[in-house]
This record gives structure tokens, sequence and C-alpha cells, in this order.
């Protein structure tokens, strides 16, 4: 199944995910209020698309963004 996101996309999407891994491991409770926005930028990709990120985000990142789109994934399925 082909991904439907352009190459710019991808690119606002990896640079949404280095703010994250700041955010995810800063230790400002508020600077967790974008997660939902954040998720929304993914919920259009699978677990093998953020997978593709590993190499360039936080491993704590990565854990979050896979259980949360697991969780998406088995509400909306």
């Amino acid at each position: 199944m082909a991904s439907s996101y352009s190459k710019d996309e991808a690119a606002l999407t990896l640079n949404d995910l280095r703010d994250y891994d700041y955010l995810l491991t800063s230790k400002d409770p508020k600077a967790l209020a974008p997660t939902f926005e954040l998720l929304q930028a993914f919920e259009t990709f699978d677990r093998v698309h953020i997978k593709s990120f590993l190499p360039q985000i936080c491993t704590k990142t990565y854990i979050y963004l896979m259980r949360n789109t697991a969780k998406r994934s088995s509400t909306t399925a």
C-alpha cells in the first residue's frame, strides 16, 4: 500500500518530530500540549513509515508515537 504524502509533507513532519523530541524530553509539563496535533499529523502514516524516522528521533518519541498510532488504529478500525 503506497503512502499518500509528498516529500514536502514528509520533510515538514520530520521537522515537527524534531520539535517534538525537544518537547517530549523537556521537563516542562506544559510542553506536551501539542501532542494531539502531532498525532493528527501522523494519522495517515503507518508504523513502518514511523520506523523510517527512527534514526532521526529519540527513542522516547518513537515509543510514544508507536503506542499512540496503535491506539488510534485500534479505535478507528
